[in-house]
């Protein structure tokens, strides 16, 4: 049985190393990007493996080593972009007297019922926009206090999970729904007015998982619509929400050429939002991508609200 384990784990290993080449997005292939840093780690491991085997058993498998070490310092090159050994692409700064907002994102499960461990949370870290996901009305109603101090609102709710939820303490403008791509998960648009009058063109996404019985492309062209939409960043924008892809895979880096926006991870950290209910396998699906007029304050991920996702927060700066 071990022996047969062991050609099975090269078999595996093997189809991951062959899968990066391949020109086509397919689900299972977003699962290993998604998955990459994980397979970091199982490759050191079979390296050792495959090495002990060769030693006392002669294995074949030793001519898979090389192809395993490439794809570890491939993957490594990658990863140290979400360091703080890499350069940041949006630098930290002060507040100072500068214009600020607290911007707060968070997949809220549909089927968690919690909902006072969210309003909580919101009330305690006191944002200035919230964009929610996977939100029903029995999401809606149970956030009513946070409406105290977030009165303006875009509310989509929904009974598929891909309900979508914008609540601010700025004045909303120019909001609508899009459903360019699949007729039951929307796009949210919005302006928001700061109090000094400064415009923000807000995009909220939440497109399909991708899943075998869901087309990957579709996935893709959602979110690089809403990436065309910034309208080449006349007013500082943002694009955020839970987009159930990772930050380095190509679908992600086309977003933010095209939408000319930049990632608050890079020289920061991994900040892994999914899943929270699997603490040995987690990675960043929850994005906030700004465009140039932004400085960051603080980025951070929150605490654990009963959902499968963290919630995650920056604290940005316009700049002058």
């Amino acid at each position: 049985m071990t022996v047969y384990l062991y050609h099975f784990f090269n078999l595996v290993f093997l189809w991951t190393l062959i899968a990066n080449i391949l020109p086509w997005e397919t689900w299972w292939k977003k699962g290993f990007d998604a998955g990459r840093f994980h397979l970091t780690y199982m490759y050191i491991i079979m390296i050792g493996v495959n090495i002990y085997q060769y030693i006392n058993y002669s294995s074949l498998w030793i001519i898979l080593v090389p192809f395993l070490l490439i794809a570890i310092v491939y993957n490594i090159s990658i990863f140290i972009k979400y360091t703080p050994f890499h350069k940041k692409t949006i630098p930290t700064v002060e507040i100072d007297q500068r214009e600020h907002l607290k911007i707060l994102t968070l997949n809220v499960r549909m089927s968690n019922s919690d909902y006072d461990k969210t309003a909580d949370l919101i009330l305690k870290t006191k944002p200035d926009v919230v964009l929610l996901t996977e939100v029903n009305q029995a999401w809606i109603d149970g956030l009513a206090s946070i409406r105290e101090i977030l009165p303006h609102h875009v509310i989509e709710a929904k009974e598929n999970t891909y309900g979508i939820a914008l609540f601010t303490n700025c004045e909303v403008e120019n909001e609508y729904l899009q459903y360019a791509i699949e007729k039951d998960a929307p796009t949210l648009h919005a302006r928001i007015k700061m109090a000094s009058g400064q415009n923000i063109q807000l995009i909220g996404v939440h497109p399909k998982a991708p899943a075998p019985n869901e087309n990957v492309y579709k996935k893709d062209l959602e979110l690089l619509l809403a990436a065309k939409m910034t309208n080449w960043n006349v007013h500082p924008s943002l694009i955020l929400g839970d987009m159930n892809d990772v930050n380095w895979s190509k679908t992600m880096r086309k977003l933010l050429k095209i939408g000319q926006l930049s990632d608050p991870r890079i020289g920061r950290g991994f900040y892994n939002t999914y899943n929270a209910n699997i603490p040995i396998f987690r990675y960043p699906t929850d994005h906030i991508f700004l465009s140039h007029h932004f400085k960051i304050h603080q980025f951070k991920r929150l605490e654990d609200v009963g959902s499968d996702h963290y919630p995650l927060m920056a604290h940005v700066v316009i700049a002058a």
